[in-house]
């Protein structure tokens, strides 16, 4: 990765639905080699995905709750915390208590 990856990856950061016209104005690129520089940092799996931020007030949801747990039964766990759609973030932890959960 160079300097230009890494504009690349901030622009992103900042906006994920500009256009690869607007990009490659904002880095001095033509269209087609940014085109393959992303599709290189998708294939390399620096870039994982595109995603929208939801408003969790807007969804009635006011509150963030961070919960820590401890199982004895890890794999059993996991299962369970991925089909909760409750759960948005969960971490294994080191220490006395094995996840943090969002």
């Amino acid at each position: 990765m160079d300097h230009i990856d890494y504009k690349i990856l901030s622009i992103l950061h900042d906006n994920a639905r500009i256009t690869i016209s607007e990009m490659s104005r904002m880095i001095a690129m033509s269209q087609p080699a940014v085109t393959e520089r992303l599709r290189k940092l998708e294939e390399q799996g620096v870039i994982t995905g595109y995603r929208a931020e939801i408003s969790p007030s807007k969804l009635g949801k006011y509150t963030t709750a961070f919960v820590l747990f401890k199982s004895n039964n890890c794999k059993e766990f996991e299962v369970f915390v991925e089909a909760s759609p409750e759960i948005v973030d969960f971490y294994r932890t080191s220490g006395e208590y094995n996840y943090l959960l969002k």
